[in-house]
C-alpha cells in the first residue's frame, strides 16, 4: 500500500499537487480513479489557480488571503473558477475549504 504522504517530494514539480491525494473520499473503490481525474483537472489549471486549490487543501480562505496577499473577493472568486472546471470535469470539488474571511 503506498500512501499519499509517501508520493510527496517524490515528484518535485507535482509535489503540491500530492496534497490534495489526502482527502478521504466516500466510496474507496473509486479513490485512485478519483484521485487521477483531480489531478488532471488541476494541472489544467492556471498556475496561480493550481495555488489556490492546493492551499485550499490544508488552510481556512483566511490564511490562503495572507499566503497570497490577494484578498478575500479575490479568493472567492478564484474558489468560483476552480469550481467551474471540476464542474466542466464532471466532478465536485469536495474538499476544498471555502470557510473563514480576510480583509
Amino acid at each position: 500500500e503506498v500512501l499519499a504522504a509517501d508520493l510527496v517530494g517524490a515528484d518535485t514539480e507535482n509535489s503540491e499537487l500530492t496534497t490534495l491525494d489526502t482527502v478521504h473520499w466516500q466510496d474507496p473503490t473509486n479513490e485512485l480513479a478519483v484521485s487521477i481525474d483531480v489531478r488532471r483537472v488541476l494541472r489544467q489549471l492556471p498556475r496561480n489557480l493550481q495555488r489556490v486549490a492546493h492551499l485550499l487543501a490544508g488552510l481556512p480562505v483566511q490564511e490562503v488571503c495572507l499566503a497570497t496577499g490577494k484578498s478575500r473577493s479575490r479568493i472567492y472568486q478564484m474558489i468560483r473558477q476552480i469550481r467551474v472546471a471540476f464542474v466542466h470535469a464532471g466532478l465536485e470539488p469536495g474538499g476544498m475549504n471555502s470557510a473563514g474571511g480576510c480583509g
